[in-house]
């Protein structure tokens, strides 16, 4: 039995995630990794469960699981996408022997998909077939001694701008329409390669706004789901957290233009939208971490502007030690220019990615965490394909190694069709490209770096002008 028991630990936390996928379009279908503790100290009360994990507070620098005397714990990430309707659950998780594989792998943590829109494909009408399915993948992870963290997915919003529903679908056609169809300023629809540019349109900023605006009765809809899930779930010992929703976007910055600072749409959208949801988890469930997010590029800078712009964590300051701010890192540098696994990565790539974004990054989420309190989790970053240039994008992809003195590794990034091969009678799950988004990510990274750009010296021009 996996003891749900809360601990004080001070300790530092290497993440090393593998990544792998299932037969979709989609980008992110499955995902695996491991957290490994490099560095501890004393534990102010241990509970020794040696082979299995318990549950540490988050009260230092980095959540941590504990096995007592062992020490080492694990992650795995998975939820299911390009599924156009139910079932929306990864069939493997079924399989006691899949499961069980994953265990002697030494994976102990997967970040689950619950999705939204599997629980609830009619307003207030709610799929307790998705929820028993659910529930017997968090039982048999259980049994094998495996933590949960519950993620309500979402890339790019809604099936409406080629992805999949993170937010069901009656819920979005509850909005008005955007001032402007999708997928406006683009000239097309963005490719499966290059989905993420889908943010960048009106229609899908449109979408967020209302759904941080309650439009349609929105987050009272999502509270009520997570609140649901709160009920279904806290009770597993197993379950470590729920994620409130992965990436949040920025907001309408068509309408706002200040949104694109990632600390103004993160104080006027995402806190006041994630104090909402944690209000009704805790209603039902006091004890269980929640995760939360800041926009998703406002983790290279810490602050009320630049950074999550976050005054509090989720719910306000008693629920410190219960909080995990969620973040991703991929090197920004290796997503405007793609690197073949077969091929050595550039050394100003290297200096770039090692030296200057990704430090900034871990320095950001400390910066953070010291200011809001409660703990920082690493949920998503990269993964190797086995190609023989491996050790070198080991450097680069994403990080395995997270320490105060703000050295980290870099570990290689792969979104794409999977590949399998065995090693030691188990099956290695690998991948094929390298960038998360696609080479054309670029055009989004420098038109969201013009569009922050003209913003600022619009608004100064204002108010120099007014000041004359």
């Amino acid at each position: 039995m996996i003891l749900k028991s809360f601990i004080t630990v001070s300790i530092i936390a290497s993440l090393l995630r593998l990544t792998y996928g299932l037969s979709c379009n989609i980008c992110e279908d499955w995902a695996a990794g491991c957290h490994r503790i490099v560095q501890r100290s004393s534990f102010d009360t241990c509970i020794t469960t040696t082979g299995t994990c318990t549950i540490g507070s988050v009260t230092g620098s980095y959540t941590v699981l504990s096995a007592g005397t062992l020490s080492v714990c694990n992650d795995t990430e998975i939820w299911t996408e390009d599924i156009p309707a139910f079932p929306w659950y990864p069939s493997e998780l079924l399989d006691s022997t899949f499961v069980t594989n994953l265990h002697q792998w030494g994976l102990n943590v997967v970040r689950l998909g619950i999705m939204w829109a599997g629980v609830e494909p009619q307003r207030q009408q709610y799929n307790v077939t998705y929820l028993n399915i659910m529930k017997q993948i968090v039982e048999l992870l259980e049994s094998n001694n495996i933590y949960v963290v519950l993620d309500m997915h979402q890339d790019v919003l809604s099936s409406r701008f080629g992805t999949y529903d993170g937010i069901p679908l009656w819920l979005y056609d509850r909005f008005p329409p955007p001032n402007h169809a999708y997928p406006f300023p683009l000239s097309s629809t963005p490719s499966d390669n290059n989905w993420a540019l889908g943010y960048m349109t009106e229609a899908c900023s449109h979408g967020f706004q209302c759904l941080y605006d309650n439009v349609g009765g929105a987050v009272d809809s999502m509270s009520d789901f997570w609140r649901l899930i709160a009920t279904t779930f806290g009770h597993y010992p197993n379950v470590l957290g729920y994620e409130l929703i992965n990436e949040p976007w920025m907001g309408n910055y068509f309408v706002k233009p200040t949104l694109l600072f990632p600390g103004i749409a993160g104080s006027k959208n995402l806190l006041p939208f994630y104090d909402k949801l944690a209000k009704a988890i805790r209603t039902v469930d006091t004890k269980t971490l929640i995760f939360y997010e800041p926009i998703t590029y406002g983790e290279r800078l810490s602050g009320q502007i630049f950074g999550s712009g976050f005054s509090h964590v989720p719910g306000g300051i008693d629920y410190q030690n219960r909080s995990v701010l969620s973040y991703h890192y991929y090197c920004t540098t290796l997503a405007i220019n793609l690197v073949p696994g077969n091929e050595n990565i550039p050394i100003f790539d290297r200096v770039l990615c090692n030296n200057i974004e990704g430090p900034a990054v871990f320095r950001s989420v400390k910066n953070e965490i010291r200011r809001l309190g409660g703990s920082g989790f690493l949920t998503e970053f990269g993964g190797c394909d086995g190609s023989s240039a491996c050790d070198n994008q080991l450097e680069v992809g994403a990080t395995i190694q997270i320490s105060l003195e703000l050295s980290p590794r870099f570990f290689r990034y792969g979104y794409g069709t999977p590949l399998y091969h065995a090693i030691n009678g188990g099956r290695h799950l690998l991948f094929g490209s390298y960038s998360r988004f696609g080479i054309n990510v670029g055009v989004f990274v420098i038109y969201l770096g013009v569009m922050i750009i003209f913003t600022v010296l619009t608004y100064y021009l204002l108010d120099q002008k007014a000041s004359t």
